[in-house]
């Protein structure tokens, strides 16, 4: 798929915006994924190199494994590409950046700029955003076009989604919501 935003240019390969909605679609709970972004002056493309690395999710928060996210970097360092898209879903809310997506998509975008972030949902809608270091660029919505995912297609993202992502409980999610401290671990706490 093709955006013309501004002065930017994003184009998406198909199967990666397909892949991405059957990951979506096939998870019961939030998850999170990288991709390698190609930029030159204002034209930028997302391959179909796309990846659920491994991480922890729930149905508030999504979580990406610090290591995973290393080996990924490397991997396309040694390919000559660089990490600069971030995606997330949303499930059956609406597509939009919260506040503790904001605060993912600023750590991440430490990977270089320019930066693309996107939130998918179950119905084909995405926000979308392209940042540099900590501003943002441009933000706009989308639909993804064409037909929902077959039963094929998400039995494939679900085992791949099994693979991948760690399910947390919601219960983790109770006091972040209700301002208590975050979920940290023992030795953090004590520091």
């Amino acid at each position: 798929m093709k955006h013309h935003v501004k002065e930017f240019e994003l184009i998406l390969d198909p199967a990666a915006e397909r892949k991405i909605w059957c990951w979506t679609v096939a998870s019961k709970i939030e998850i999170s994924g990288l991709g390698v972004l190609e930029s030159s002056r204002g034209h930028l493309a997302i391959p179909n190199k796309v990846w659920l690395p491994s991480q922890a999710g729930s149905f508030g928060h999504t979580e990406l494994d610090d290591d995973a996210v290393a080996e990924l970097q490397v991997k396309c360092a040694k390919a000559g590409q660089r990490l600069g898209f971030h995606f997330h879903s949303h499930g059956r809310m609406e597509a939009f950046f919260s506040g503790l997506d904001d605060l993912n998509f600023s750590r991440l975008s430490k990977f270089g700029t320019p930066f693309v972030a996107a939130v998918f949902n179950v119905h084909g809608q995405v926000q979308w955003r392209v940042c540099t270091s900590n501003q943002t660029l441009i933000e706009w919505k989308s639909v993804i076009e064409g037909e929902d995912p077959s039963k094929d297609e998400l039995a494939a993202a679900a085992a791949e989604v099994k693979l991948a992502v760690r399910e947390d409980s919601w219960l983790a999610d109770l006091p972040k919501w209700f301002g208590g401290p975050q979920r940290t671990s023992r030795r953090r706490f004590s520091e």
